[in-house]
């Protein structure tokens, strides 16, 4: 099964990419000339692209998170001495953009939503740590969900069910670098996240570089081979073993109601790797698309590529992701997709 291209070989990087019916939203950066990222969309058969913010002066977007009919994005002054990130709506159809609250968050990321709130995680000092709250959209009022453990590195790879929060993060300090999967009640405050696994990612995870994403019932991790287990870590299992030859080819990018999406990396630059499916209880691989090339890593800041994370959503009907291309001096983005 063949992919359609959605936006072709363009020259500004794509991330943050998320879905809102018929239509696209992500952030656009132009690396060749000197403007701050822009948050655009196009309509899922390529047209219509449009941008729908530009940040003024010295102002810069962050991140940005769907929900419903809006847009919702972090946005800072970097003129600042110490940039302090504000909550900024705007509509998908387009129009003004509107401060919402007027809380900031320090190094912000999203990392959510559900219906009436956005949810966010910062980097805190003292400790070293993050925080994670949740945002009630009406009023931009945030409540702290959630604390992370002292001296634990920054939470990637994050996954929302209806109830929880699950996260991947590392230990800081002498002899740190192991990490764990941990967990918290989205609905409930001042947490302190669980881990989830006895000894560690290593529980899960045939290479614990990344790949952890949820289903209602299960929790699964793919780097090489795909694992998958209960949301307390009992009960793992292997549903597709490690290649041999190709040790690091399969990776989990993506789930969607009882389903696992895998990356299958047979080729490295150009569109020979796969996308498939399969059930979080196991059975057959489905194939997806066999035209795939190297994807793009989630961008923090559209800048900062986070290695364990991947630019590719689940939709009702088509899965999304964008692929680079191209050389060092000249690269190339494209986004792309697929019927599941």
């Amino acid at each position: 099964m063949l992919a359609s291209t959605v936006l072709a070989d363009g020259p500004k990087q794509l991330s943050d990419i998320g879905l809102a019916g018929e239509q696209l939203v992500f952030v656009s950066d132009d690396e060749a000339v000197a403007i701050p990222p822009t948050i655009e969309r196009v309509n899922t058969d390529g047209s219509g692209r449009v941008s729908l913010h530009v940040p003024s002066g010295t102002r810069r977007v962050i991140d940005i998170q769907l929900l419903d009919d809006q847009v919702y994005f972090l946005e800072e002054e970097t003129a600042d001495p110490i940039p302090a990130p504000e909550l900024w709506s705007i509509p998908v159809a387009g129009g003004t953009a509107t401060r919402v609250g007027l809380s900031t968050f320090h190094a912000g990321r999203f990392f959510g939503a559900d219906a009436s709130h956005v949810y966010i995680a910062q980097d805190t000092d003292q400790p070293v740590g993050s925080t994670f709250d949740r945002v009630e959209v009406a009023t931009g009022t945030p409540v702290r969900v959630a604390t992370s453990p002292a001296n634990t590195g920054t939470p990637t790879q994050f996954s929302m069910t209806a109830s929880e929060v699950f996260y991947v993060a590392g230990t800081t300090g002498p002899g740190g670098g192991a990490k764990d999967l941990y967990r918290f009640a989205k609905n409930l405050v001042a947490q302190t996240p669980a881990k989830v696994l006895p000894s560690g990612l290593s529980d899960l995870c045939d290479i614990d570089l990344g790949g952890v994403y949820t289903t209602p019932s299960k929790i699964g991790c793919g780097f090489s081979a795909l694992r998958v287990g209960n949301h307390d870590g009992t009960g793992i299992v292997e549903l597709v073993a490690k290649d041999a030859l190709r040790p690091a080819s399969i990776i989990l990018v993506g789930s969607d109601s009882e389903f696992f999406y895998l990356h299958d990396s047979t080729g490295k630059t150009t569109r020979t790797s796969n996308l498939r499916r399969i059930a979080s209880q196991g059975g057959e691989i489905a194939p997806i698309a066999c035209d795939l090339g190297p994807l793009q890593n989630r961008l923090h800041r559209a800048f900062f590529p986070i290695q364990t994370e991947y630019e590719v959503i689940v939709g009702t009907t088509h899965v999304y992701w964008v692929e680079m291309s191209g050389s060092v001096s000249d690269p190339k983005w494209t986004l792309r997709r697929a019927a599941k």
